[in-house]
């Protein structure tokens, strides 16, 4: 429990608030403190963030602010959840079809790429922007914290990893990633029958605290 706080209250702090100038804890506490609210205070709250992304959509993106045009949808008038009912679905294919359409003009910084695994026969490719990334990891971090997997705990992964070969620099940089994560990788792509031990004998000399599978859809 003491290295675990000491990860939590000092070492991922100082490397994903001091060092990489990122928001994400900063998130994670205000989705712990959410989590509590009363029901029509979330409610609104919620009604509240989405009016303010769709009014951000129709100024900045032009898929959205054409679509929305072409079918009279406008964002002010959603105010309760019921209104944005009639509002279409975007799915893949859209995406694929409009992805730099539906980036903001201009942009609010530099976006991150980032790609589905393709379990669904394709990959979806799409960008966000790093308040998203932020947040998005946030809300990770809630979920796994969720299972038992909190921040500072020590933390098996069976998770997959790069299809093609990482240089030097970029392995060293996923090392030092890991071990400041306090999280041991271990690639599930290689798991089969015959390496099973392997993973077993690399699980039981680590001795984590939890450990976090990636989901098969197969």
């Amino acid at each position: 429990m003491v290295i675990e706080a000491f990860y939590r209250r000092v070492v991922l702090p100082a490397f994903e608030t001091g060092y990489k100038r990122r928001k994400t804890l900063r998130y994670l506490g205000q989705l712990e403190q959410s989590q509590w609210w009363e029901p029509g205070d979330l409610e609104r709250e919620q009604g509240a963030a989405l009016q303010r992304l769709l009014q951000h959509a129709a100024r900045h993106c032009p898929y959205y602010r054409e679509q929305w045009q072409r079918l009279d949808l406008r964002p002010e008038e959603v105010r309760e959840r019921a209104d944005f009912h009639r509002w279409p679905i975007v799915d893949k294919a859209m995406i694929r079809e409009n992805r730099r359409a539906m980036r903001a003009d201009p942009p609010p910084g530099p976006l991150i790429s980032k790609s589905t695994g393709g379990s669904s026969g394709e990959p979806l490719h799409f960008d966000l922007d790093q308040g998203s990334h932020e947040r998005r990891g946030a809300a990770t971090l809630r979920g796994y914290g969720w299972a038992g997997a909190r921040l500072g705990t020590k933390q098996f992964y069976l998770w997959g990893a790069a299809l093609t070969p990482l240089s030097l620099g970029q392995r060293c940089k996923d090392r030092l990633y890991n071990l400041i994560q306090r999280r041991n990788v271990a690639n599930c792509f290689h798991l089969s029958d015959d390496t099973t031990p392997q993973f077993v004998q690399q699980l039981n000399a680590y001795r984590p605290d939890v450990v976090v599978g990636a989901a098969n859809h197969n």
